[in-house]
């Protein structure tokens, strides 16, 4: 099945399986998230990065300047420039047991090495071992 590539940001992150993209159409899931996050359920949905020209809902009318750059530069993802990686996709701690921003590297690595289609059929497993993983020293992440 083709990647729709609209949903997939400059950074790397991926639109679909993201709870606020995913609220769009899941009314249950709207709720929660308002609720959790303290807003209106009407305010909990995002469209994406590429749909919204880089003011995804997260960023409330502001631009990305994740989007921004390459965008600036006519590139279509971060991993295609030459100063790849920058100091706007280095990991960091906070909140990133929730966030995926940390992954973004690894996503980027992994689409320019074996291009998008691939990258999409094993993004499901960099998100799992991202948020589920556990660190052995010397392997790496390994899961459950």
């Amino acid at each position: 099945m083709p990647v729709d590539r609209e949903l997939i940001a400059p950074c790397g992150i991926h639109c679909e399986p993201c709870p606020l993209y995913r609220a769009r159409t899941d009314e249950k899931l709207r709720k929660s998230l308002a609720e959790r996050m303290g807003v209106p359920a009407e305010h909990v949905r995002c469209d994406g990065c590429r749909p919204t020209k880089g003011r995804p809902m997260p960023l409330r009318g502001k631009v990305c300047p994740t989007y921004s750059c390459p965008e600036e530069k006519g590139l279509a993802f971060c991993h295609e420039c030459s100063d790849f990686p920058c100091r706007l996709l280095h990991p960091v701690l906070d909140r990133a047991e929730v966030l995926p921003h940390n992954t973004k590297l690894m996503s980027l690595l992994v689409m320019k090495r074996d291009g998008i289609e691939r990258w999409a059929e094993q993004y499901p497993i960099l998100q799992k071992r991202y948020f589920e993983g556990k660190i052995v020293i010397g392997f790496g992440p390994k899961l459950p």
